[in-house]
């Protein structure tokens, strides 16, 4: 890969040269005058667009993706003579867009598209490179509830499997301090878990956890619940299914005492027809 990766400048190199009439040095063409780091978040199964910089085709002399996965290593790269390179061969390709920008494309972003994306574009005046982490955006399961301690009551509320990490605050009609602590799960995901000490003789009827995450702009807000008890909504489903059951009970009582007389009134026609034999 290497390799490949080296061939492609020492061809392209005298290609330039020859198509433009000017002086490349290859020192121009690898050694960029920064390396912008960044972090870019997609929804699953989404198209993903990955921008290397802002130059458009007609400023540019090539573009070289080096795409880091999961136990493998590829290239995608395209030169203005049209020359085209691609060892990655899953469907992503360069391309441009109304404006003339350049940009990896992604059709479907899976688990397996998060890793490090190394890009370089050559343009006439100079080189930009950028190496820009892929993640998987997901969003996080909220979890909430009241414990009911010996020295008080707490309210936990809990982001749990998201990408990347939720963010919790607390609404409240008082002042106090939450405990928030971040674990990363061994799929990559973060669970994030916050507690807040509830004063003595408070009134709970207020107090919700405010969950934000890229996946919801508005952010969640969750309102914690005594454990064992049950929501309006969790009531409600209750109550429908003991009447559902009531139902079903009695249809079945009704079929039972209406079957009853007509298997004894067999058994008597029975009986008559083998006496008069």
């Amino acid at each position: 890969m290497h390799f490949a990766w080296a061939a492609m400048r020492i061809v392209w190199v005298p290609l330039l040269c020859f198509n433009k009439g000017q002086q490349i040095t290859a020192e121009l063409l690898t050694n960029s005058p920064f390396i912008d780091n960044r972090h870019k978040f997609f929804d699953l199964n989404e198209g993903a667009n990955i921008t290397c910089s802002n130059k458009t085709w007609r400023e540019m002399i090539y573009s070289i993706w080096k795409v880091k996965l999961k136990g493998r290593l590829c290239s995608v790269a395209f030169h203005i003579n049209g020359s085209r390179h691609d060892t990655c061969e899953n469907g992503m390709e360069l391309r441009n867009g109304t404006s003339g920008e350049s940009y990896l494309h992604i059709p479907q972003f899976t688990l397996g598209n998060q890793g490090v994306y190394l890009c370089e574009t050559a343009y006439w005046g100079g080189t930009y490179n950028a190496e820009i982490t892929v993640s998987a955006r997901v969003p996080p399961q909220i979890f909430s509830r009241l414990e009911e301690l010996h020295n008080g009551t707490v309210a936990v509320c809990s982001a749990v499997g998201g990408n990347p990490a939720a963010s919790i605050s607390w609404r409240t009609q008082w002042n106090s301090t939450a405990n928030q602590t971040s674990t990363r799960n061994s799929n990559g995901t973060y669970t994030v878990e916050s507690r807040l000490v509830l004063p003595g003789r408070v009134s709970r009827e207020n107090l919700s956890c405010i969950v934000t995450h890229p996946s919801w702009p508005g952010g969640f807000k969750e309102t914690p619940q005594p454990r064992g008890s049950l929501s309006i909504f969790g009531l409600q489903s209750s109550v429908l299914m003991v009447c559902a059951a009531l139902m079903l009970f009695g249809v079945v009582t009704s079929c039972y005492i209406l079957w009853r007389p007509s298997k004894a009134m067999g058994r008597r026609k029975r009986r008559l027809c083998s006496g008069s034999t």
